[in-house]
C-alpha cells in the first residue's frame, strides 16, 4: 500500500538536494492515476533516494580531496618562499662580510704604505744627517784618507826596516805549499756554482764561517783568438806593475805595494796593504810572486809568506791576510786555432765575516776587470 507520510519525506529530501544545486539523475517516473490506488509507488521512490545519495557521496569526497590538495599546494608555496628568504639573507650576509673584508684590505694597504713611508723618511733623515755633517766638516774626508795614507806608509817603513831576505829554502817550501793548496781547492766538491756560463765564465765558490771566515774560489773562461804564451807574457808585465795592478781593483780600494826583493825575473817579494774606503779595513800582507810552466801549461802565482817577526812590528788588532791567488794559461789541443784556457782560483783567510763576503764579490770584478783590460772587451767595467 501507498504510504503518503513515507513519500513525502522522500520527496522533500529530493527538493532540499536541488536547492544545493545537485545534479540528480534523470528519473523517469510513470505518473499513475489517483484511481490506481494499488500500485506499489514506495519501490520506485527508494531507488531513486538510493542513486541520489550515491551522486551526494562521490561529491561529497571530491570537495574532500580538492582541499586537501590546495592544502598540500599552499604548504609548498610556503616552503619555497621560506627558502627564498633564507638564500636572500644567506647572499646579503655573504656581500657584507666581502664589503668587510675589502675594507680591510684597503686599511691595511694604507697601513703598509704609511710605514714604508716612515721608513723611507726615517733613511733620508739620517742621509740628511750624514750630509749636513759633511757640509759642516768639509775637510772630515780628506782628513780621513790623509790618515789611512800616513798610516801605510809608516807601515811599509816598519816592514822594509825589519825584513830579512827569504833564502831558496823558503821559498821552494812555499812553493810546494801552494801547489798542494791549489790540488786541494780543485778537487774539493763542496763548492757553489751557479750551475751555467754567465758571459762565458764558470764558477765555483765557496765562503766558511768555521773558525776564521774564509773565501775560496775558482772562476774559468776560454779565450779565442789569443795565445796561452801572449796572454802569460803581458798578464805578468802587468803583475809587476803597481801602477796597472791598480786598475783591476774597486776605486773603493787603496793598493799599495813596495818591493822588498827581487829574487829573479821570475820571482819577487812585495809587501801589498789595501785599504777600504767603505768599511774603512786595511788588508796587509808580504806575498811571494812568481810564475812558472809545467808541460804545455802556464802559471802565476801570488801567496802570503807572513813572518811572525813581520807581524809583531804591525798593529796586533790588525792581523795579516792569508792570500793565495793563481792565473792558469792552457792551450786547447781541440782547436787548430789560438785558444786559451783561463782559469783564476785562490783563497783568502784570517778576515771577517763581511770582508769575506766583499771579497767574495771583488775577485768576480777583478776577474772580469782583466777580461775588460786584456781581451778587447765590448764593455768596459769600473
Amino acid at each position: 500500500m501507498f504510504d503518503a507520510s513515507d513519500s513525502s519525506v522522500e520527496v522533500n529530501q529530493i527538493h532540499s538536494l536541488h536547492a544545493r544545486k545537485i545534479k540528480l539523475p534523470d528519473i523517469r517516473v510513470t505518473m499513475i492515476p489517483h484511481t490506481h490506488t494499488n500500485i506499489n509507488l514506495h519501490g520506485i521512490y527508494e531507488n531513486a533516494t538510493i542513486k541520489s545519495f550515491s551522486h551526494v557521496s562521490g561529491f561529497c569526497n571530491t570537495t574532500t580531496n580538492f582541499s586537501s590538495y590546495r592544502g598540500r599546494k599552499i604548504s609548498e608555496e610556503v616552503r619555497k618562499a621560506k627558502h627564498r628568504e633564507v638564500q636572500r639573507r644567506f647572499i646579503q650576509r655573504k656581500k657584507e662580510a666581502l664589503d668587510q673584508t675589502k675594507k680591510m684590505a684597503r686599511m691595511l694597504e694604507a697601513k703598509v704604505s704609511f710605514l714604508k713611508v716612515s721608513q723611507e723618511s726615517t733613511i733620508l733623515e739620517a742621509e740628511n744627517h750624514q750630509l749636513q755633517l759633511a757640509i759642516e766638516n768639509p775637510l772630515r774626508c780628506i782628513d780621513h784618507l790623509s790618515d789611512a795614507f800616513r798610516r801605510m806608509e809608516e807601515e811599509i817603513k816598519l816592514i822594509v826596516h825589519h825584513y830579512v831576505p827569504l833564502q831558496h829554502q823558503q821559498i821552494r817550501y812555499a812553493q810546494m805549499q801552494a801547489a798542494a793548496e791549489m790540488c786541494q781547492i780543485l778537487s774539493d766538491p763542496n763548492y757553489q756554482t751557479v750551475g751555467a756560463a754567465t758571459m762565458g765564465w764558470t764558477d765555483r765558490r765557496k765562503i766558511e764561517t768555521s773558525n776564521q771566515s774564509a773565501v775560496k774560489f775558482v772562476f774559468g773562461k776560454t779565450f779565442f783568438n789569443v795565445s796561452p804564451s801572449d796572454l802569460y807574457q803581458r798578464t805578468w808585465k802587468n803583475v809587476c806593475d803597481t801602477a796597472i795592478l791598480r786598475d783591476y781593483f774597486s776605486p773603493e780600494l787603496m793598493l799599495r805595494k813596495h818591493m822588498l826583493q827581487q829574487i829573479d825575473d821570475d820571482t819577487f817579494v812585495t809587501y801589498r796593504v789595501i785599504y777600504n774606503r767603505q768599511n774603512r779595513e786595511l788588508s796587509r800582507a808580504v806575498e811571494l810572486s812568481y810564475r812558472s810552466k809545467k808541460g804545455d801549461d802556464y802559471y802565476l802565482f801570488t801567496q802570503s809568506v807572513n813572518e811572525p817577526y813581520l807581524t809583531k812590528c804591525l798593529d796586533t788588532g790588525r792581523p795579516c791576510s792569508q792570500m793565495l791567488t793563481w792565473i792558469k794559461f792552457s792551450p786547447i789541443s781541440e782547436l787548430n786555432s789560438d785558444a786559451c784556457r783561463f782559469q783564476y782560483g785562490g783563497s783568502l783567510s784570517n778576515i771577517t765575516p763581511d770582508g769575506a763576503r766583499y771579497w767574495m764579490m771583488e775577485f768576480l770584478f777583478v776577474m772580469l776587470r782583466y777580461e775588460s783590460l786584456m781581451i778587447r772587451p765590448r764593455f768596459t767595467l769600473c
